[in-house]
């Protein structure tokens, strides 16, 4: 899914900065949006591996403009996930997915932006594989 696409963007995002910090070296690294001195956060420069996103378990499935089905909970497992919802219910929560991430990636909408940041700048993986806090792991 895009989601997913997405998560494993950052993943590289970051190995990448490492990589940059390891060869060329810096004083000055983040931690979520907080600078912090490359001395107190030693694991910022070393490379992470990288894990199965939680949203990638989520995928809003259309079956036209008024039927689709969501499913939630999918991991690598088989017969993981179940059906979350359907019908009428689950084609408008796939136009809304669609439409505030739309907004968001052309900046139309200040409420859709916060949605899609927070979501995507979330601390705390609660579901799913990877560190429970991602923004601290080495």
């Amino acid at each position: 899914t895009g989601y997913s696409a997405e998560q494993q963007a950052v993943h590289a995002a970051r190995n990448i900065k490492a990589l940059d910090h390891q060869r060329y070296g810096g004083t000055l690294r983040l931690i979520g949006c907080l600078p912090a001195p490359t001395a107190l956060v030693p694991g910022m420069t070393k490379l992470r591996s990288t894990w199965y996103p939680w949203g990638s378990g989520i995928f809003a499935i259309s079956l036209g403009p008024e039927d689709g089905c969501v499913v939630m909970g999918l991991s690598g497992s088989k017969d993981s996930g179940r059906l979350w919802s359907q019908g009428l219910v689950a084609a408008a929560q796939k136009e809304l997915i669609e439409t505030t991430k739309i907004a968001q990636c052309r900046g139309d909408h200040y409420l859709s932006r916060f949605i899609w940041f927070t979501i995507h700048h979330w601390p705390v993986n609660l579901w799913g594989r990877g560190p429970t806090f991602s923004c601290l792991a080495a």
